[in-house]
């Protein structure tokens, strides 16, 4: 027990478990691709901090423990924190518990590095108890690993008579028009709209008949899931073959996510000239599109800015000390989660307007996550809060 006692692998793996969890809870619509960067960056970061203050101390006992200590205030700050608002009925001010929470990491730290005892006891505990806690989880990812494989290609749900027809539909089409595909997700249709929330939006659908749009007033949706809705929709066929592949009880969303990334009506649009346009969003599968000559998802003012952080890495960074007060969320004027999803809307309907005519078709698929909660977006005035 030498070596657990003397070496801290403890900072190691609290950066670990910070990243191990939200993957684990959400395996069955996450591939590995889109998230090991972020672990691997914390588990750099970790061995980072932890040498950092062994060159201070000169000691890895009080290194790991500092470190340890740090990097929990960080990263778990928002788990904490949001549990025990909710746990004192919202009164809880995020304010001063983050200066609290400050303020007590800043005093522990001072008396570990104060401390003439190399931990030894605290470094075996605190190795054993974290490593026995991370291996449910490692274990739980790896034998799902299989899944991120799992992609459906054509031939498993179009038989050959269908995908000849799809190769030669188009063949002979000399007047190629553009193609807008434009999901509004979670927008009610009017029936709802005045049924369930007292809202009329006749005078939009009725401006629409006026300039000649068909308005489908008794459609209904091909599946009630944005995943398996676009799955269908993308690649011109139900779904049934998914239940037969991987099982009716899978709960695996990874291979319809597949459909959407890869589709053939993507496919199908370039191969006959047609200039993609995605415009996506902050949801991993519709973020971005490789079949797609420009991808945007109103992560940035400019279209041709890169987008650095993936929808994992977002989810993640959001619960860390850092965030909430780069953020402003701890002084209350924190453009939460919400407003972000907002200012991603506008920014796309801004580019949808600015979009240059050109002689080549187009294919402009856009899907726009319209605030959930609140159910309401107001393009033209101020942000419609969660309350109103």
């Amino acid at each position: 027990m030498g070596i657990l006692s003397k070496f801290p692998a403890h900072p190691v793996f609290i950066a670990l478990l910070f990243w191990l969890s939200p993957y684990e809870q959400n395996w069955t619509e996450l591939i590995f691709a889109e998230t090991w960067r972020s672990g691997v960056f914390l588990v750099v970061a970790a061995a980072i901090l932890t040498t950092l203050i062994w060159v201070y101390t000169k000691n890895w006992g009080r290194a790991g423990l500092a470190a340890s200590l740090i990097l929990f205030a960080i990263l778990f700050y928002g788990e904490l924190f949001d549990s025990l608002y909710i746990t004192s009925g919202g009164i809880l001010s995020n304010f001063w518990f983050a200066t609290g929470w400050i303020g007590l990491l800043g005093f522990l730290i001072v008396g570990v590095l104060r401390e003439n005892s190399d931990f030894k006891s605290f470094t075996l505990l605190l190795n054993v108890m974290l490593f026995v806690v991370l291996l449910p989880p490692t274990q739980h990812l790896m034998s799902k690993s299989s899944g991120d494989f799992l992609i459906p290609q054509p031939a498993d749900y179009l038989s050959d008579s269908e995908l000849a027809t799809l190769e030669d539909s188009g063949r002979n089409v000399e007047d190629k028009p553009d193609i807008f595909f434009l999901i509004f997700d979670r927008f009610a249709s009017d029936e709802t709209l005045l049924n369930r929330y007292g809202y009329d939006n006749s005078s939009f659908s009725d401006a629409l008949r006026r300039q000649g749009f068909y308005v489908a007033d008794e459609a209904h949706a091909n599946y009630t899931k944005t995943a398996f809705s676009l799955a269908s929709s993308l690649n011109l066929t139900h779904l049934d073959f998914l239940s037969e592949k991987i099982g009716e009880g899978s709960g695996d969303w990874r291979p319809a996510h597949s459909m959407i990334r890869n589709h053939q009506v993507g496919k199908y649009l370039v191969d006959r000239n047609y200039q993609y346009l995605h415009i996506g969003s902050a949801w991993g599968p519709t973020r971005k599109s490789a079949l797609a000559h420009v991808n945007y998802s109103g992560a940035t003012p400019n279209h041709k800015t890169r987008e650095y952080l993936n929808e994992f890495e977002l989810y993640i960074l959001s619960d860390t000390l850092i965030d909430r007060i780069v953020d402003n969320r701890i002084t209350g004027r924190r453009s939460n989660l919400f407003r972000r999803q907002y200012e991603r809307v506008k920014l796309k309907f801004d580019y949808l307007r600015s979009i240059p005519q050109d002689n080549s078709p187009r294919f402009i698929f856009a899907h726009l996550l319209l605030p959930i909660h609140p159910s309401c977006f107001r393009l033209t005035v101020a942000f419609c809060h969660q309350n109103s």
